[in-house]
Formats: structure tokens, C-alpha cells, sequence
């Protein structure tokens, strides 16, 4: 499943570097977006692109944010499981060795 995702991002960020390399000059032509209360802000396609693709990177890592500190919490649980079984385990054959070397008579 990993590969897949990692197959489809490289074919993504070729596909953009093509549509960049392609549409170079025209990324360099300012367009002017207005808003109501800061009035009209002027800047080239390219400096949007970059600002809309970081606003979207941001936004899908807050959306990923809680699965990764869920599965943080998990693992850290997981762990100290783990831990305290080995030590069960680790109890349970010295008790084993300690009957075994005992002489019975």
C-alpha cells in the first residue's frame, strides 16, 4: 500500500514539474485578486501556485495530525506491554530454572 502511495506522489510531482516547465512564462504574469477589506493584492500565477499548494500541504497535515498522535499513544502502550511481558516471561523461566535445579530426594 505504501508503494502505492509513493508511486502515485512521484507520478504527481512529475505531472506538476511538466505543467511548470511548460507554462514557465506564464507563471510570471501578476494577477490581481481582490478582497473587500485588504483591497487588491497583485502577484505572479507562480508565487499563488506556491502559497495554494502550501496551504494545502498545511491543511492535510492538521488533518492528519490526531491518526498520528493516536498511533503514537498506541505504540507507546504497545511498548510497555511488551515490556511487561518480557518480564513475566523473563520471571517465570528463572522460577522454572530455580525448580529445575533444585535436587529432589
Amino acid at each position: 500500500m505504501r508503494s502505492i502511495k509513493r508511486i502515485l506522489i512521484a507520478v504527481g510531482m512529475i505531472l506538476l514539474s511538466v505543467f511548470l516547465l511548460q507554462n514557465i512564462n506564464d507563471l510570471a504574469l501578476a494577477i490581481s485578486l481582490d478582497f473587500y477589506y485588504f483591497g487588491a493584492i497583485n502577484l505572479p500565477i507562480g508565487i499563488w501556485f506556491a502559497f495554494i499548494f502550501s496551504l494545502g500541504f498545511i491543511a492535510a497535515i492538521l488533518y492528519e495530525l490526531p491518526k498520528m498522535l493516536a498511533k503514537t499513544k498506541e505504540l507507546k502502550q504497545a511498548k510497555k506491554e511488551l515490556i511487561k511481558n518480557t518480564e513475566q516471561v523473563t520471571t517465570i523461566q528463572k522460577e522454572d530454572s530455580n525448580e529445575d535445579s533444585t535436587p529432589t530426594s
